[in-house]
């Protein structure tokens, strides 16, 4: 495995900005972006549930050829390489992307001698604001240090943003420990935890909640926690905002 350079992306709806309405996917799709059952099962929520913002983790692709994901621009940062394949978070969009950045975590997990990576995007709002969107995948199979590291690392820039701010992803806050430390992230960023009325779909390591969507400078007015079966290990959490200025 090599360590990723670069990110890959696939533009089609820069003409596009979110709508004062919009509503996200999260979603660890454990490496199945490319599986027929994956395309039929992401439809089939498409047909009952607005997704103008896909966030989902392990995603892959091929290295040379783009994702098909229909209706859909994208950007992957990668975390693997292979002599065929790039696997890491993915952002997808059916709107404008304004800028985007990325990075991989400096050190390795033990057991596997990967890295992990968080992605950055940037949207622009109807009411001339810009909603920065974090996606992560968080370093796991290491010392708690490593991870405490990576999530100052994710303040520094998200800090930086004045905006509306949602952060989701797979943050392995499988202990105590991990747990607090995002809690406290959330703190220092004035940001809320997505509430899930039914959280028996999120999975969970030890009694600790994995996924997580968490938000600031919207209103979270509908959140759902779906059941993908056997097509990954988690399952995709969806959630329709609003900008505060239009909500009822």
């Amino acid at each position: 495995m090599l360590k990723p350079e670069t990110v890959q992306t696939h533009f089609l709806h820069q003409d596009e900005s979110l709508d004062h309405t919009f509503s996200i996917l999260c979603w660890n799709v454990q490496k199945n972006t490319q599986a027929e059952a994956f395309s039929i099962y992401l439809h089939e929520l498409e047909q009952r549930n607005d997704i103008d913002i896909l966030m989902l983790q392990e995603a892959k692709t091929d290295l040379h050829y783009k994702l098909n994901l229909k209706g859909y621009s994208y950007i992957l940062a990668p975390n693997i390489q292979t002599k065929k394949a790039l696997f890491g978070v993915l952002t997808a969009t059916k709107s404008h992307y304004h800028h985007h950045q990325s990075y991989i975590s400096h050190v390795q997990e033990l057991m596997f001698t990967t890295h992990k990576s968080i992605l950055y995007t940037y949207h622009l709002l109807p009411n001339e604001e810009v909603l920065l969107a974090v996606n992560i995948h968080a370093i796991n199979f290491v010392p708690s240090f490593y991870f405490e590291r990576d999530l100052d690392r994710l303040f520094i820039t998200a800090n930086e943003h004045n905006g509306p701010l949602i952060i989701a992803g797979d943050f392995n806050s499988w202990n105590k420990r991990r747990m607090h430390y995002l809690r406290n992230l959330a703190k220092r960023l004035d940001l809320n935890f997505v509430d899930f009325d039914d959280t028996h779909h999120i999975k969970s390591l030890i009694h600790y909640k994995l996924d997580h969507i968490l938000y600031r400078g919207l209103e979270a007015t509908r959140a759902k926690a779906f059941d993908s079966g056997k097509l990954s290990d988690h399952n995709p959490l969806h959630v329709q905002f609003e900008l505060k200025a239009y909500s009822i």
